[in-house]
């Protein structure tokens, strides 16, 4: 008895860790699909997007031309990550940057983002701008998110080793989790960013693909295969078309006629074969 009671133990204990793990990537999941029916639901996504872009402008900013550190600023890789957002102004480049304060520097580049944005969004027209935000947002999630299920999993797959340096292998994986969600958002916003300035819509995704007419594809019977004539496919219409020429199937004998007769093909047309 008290063997059964140790095993069953062991295996609940094996069980609540699983549901720990779950907890994890159902948070995660919870967020993600939050974000997806946003765009779902035609919410307003412009938003939500102008602030991914001032994210990761004022990172680029923090990152080379540090408020503390001006003997440090690098306004060339400045300059060029800010190209690869947007296309910048004449009046924005190495020079006039290393000529403003690091408060001048982001006040001239939020204010740029958002006036290209309206601009933009002016352009294209408000309803294709709407359009292309939540495809981008849609396409974006669904490629990163696929990413972060298969490194999570792999993660998942290796984490037990933790137990053998003295780690708490749920901890370790919660930790890393923690780690790996940041990474996921930070992407997602990187990749907007740098996209939003620059994706056109295709036409296959301004118009919804035709839905097919009521006779489109019916009534389409083959006649007269097999019996030396050439392939022709009565449509619904009562018209016909040529079929393209090719070797025909060979009937069997003991088949049914092709031409709906109901009779076999050896007492139908196949007598005259």
């Amino acid at each position: 008895e008290q063997s059964q009671t140790k095993v069953e133990g062991h295996n609940f204990d094996i069980r609540k860790h699983l549901v720990d793990y779950d907890d994890v990537m159902n948070t995660h999941r919870d967020v993600i699909y939050q974000e997806r029916n946003k765009a779902l639901s035609d919410a307003d996504l412009k938003t939500n997007f102008l602030d991914m872009v001032r994210e990761e402008i004022t990172d680029l900013v923090e990152m080379h031309a540090p408020d503390r550190y001006p003997d440090e600023w690098d306004m060339e890789t400045l300059a060029a990550d800010l190209a690869a957002i947007l296309k910048l102004p004449p009046d924005i480049n190495t020079k006039t940057l290393g000529e403003m304060s690091h408060d001048e520097i982001l006040e001239r580049l939020l204010a740029y983002i958002e006036d290209t944005y309206e601009a933009r969004e002016a352009e294209i027209g408000e309803e294709e701008m709407r359009t292309l935000e939540r495809i981008l947002l849609l396409r974006t999630i669904d490629g990163l998110w696929v990413e972060h299920l298969t490194a999570m999993d792999e993660m998942r797959q290796g984490i037990g080793l933790r137990a053998y340096g003295q780690s708490d292998p749920l901890v370790a994986y919660k930790r890393e989790a923690h780690d790996m969600w940041g990474q996921l958002l930070a992407n997602i916003r990187r990749q907007i960013a740098h996209s939003i300035y620059h994706v056109e819509l295709t036409q296959k995704d301004r118009r919804p693909a035709a839905k097919p007419t009521a006779s489109e594809g019916r009534g389409k019977v083959p006649v007269g295969a097999g019996v030396g004539a050439s392939t022709a496919e009565a449509t619904a219409g009562g018209g016909s078309r040529a079929a393209a020429p090719g070797k025909a199937r060979k009937i069997g004998r003991n088949e049914k006629c092709p031409c709906g007769s109901g009779k076999k093909y050896k007492k139908c047309h196949g007598m005259a074969a």
